[in-house]
């Protein structure tokens, strides 16, 4: 069993779409209205970089990240996932917390929104040492998201 990290393309974002878990589907539809297919393209597109996680041959997650505050050295990170991720959460869980330890050599703090609802995506970020701020309505439907942060140490 293995786990790899790569550059994303394109091609990843319609592999990935229907394969979407249905938590990760309410996220982007309540932070922006979009399916998958179009958060995953947007999201890819916007990111400084982005990524695909193969877990055993088969595409698993696409995460990237981008500046929001360049003066502050703020980086944004997101992260769609789809059910392949859960034969090794584990692994998936080791792998980020290395590839946040390297973002924090290049910002001085990560954030991302989380969706309250999402109740494993908020152990997951919690577990890889982001802080969860009090959620807030954030998105023009009012669902609750959570402000996650980490920052350098």
């Amino acid at each position: 069993m293995s786990l790899t990290i790569r550059p994303a393309c394109t091609e990843d974002c319609r592999e990935l779409a229907p394969l979407l878990r249905a938590a990760d589907l309410a996220e982007v539809r309540a932070e922006a209205g979009l399916d998958g297919l179009e958060a995953l393209l947007v999201s890819v597109e916007r990111s400084e970089a982005a990524y695909a996680v193969d877990v055993d041959g088969k595409l698993g997650a696409i995460f990237g990240h981008r500046y929001v505050n360049l003066m502050a050295n703020i980086g944004q990170v997101w992260c769609l996932t789809g059910h392949a991720m859960e034969k090794r959460p584990i692994a998936f869980l080791h792998s980020a917390m290395y590839v946040c330890d390297e973002l924090l050599k290049k910002y001085g703090e990560l954030v991302a929104c989380i969706d309250a609802r999402y109740t494993k995506a908020v152990r997951f970020f919690t577990l890889v040492g982001f802080q969860m701020a009090p959620a807030v309505p954030l998105a023009p439907g009012g669902a609750l998201f959570h402000l996650a942060t980490m920052r350098r140490k």
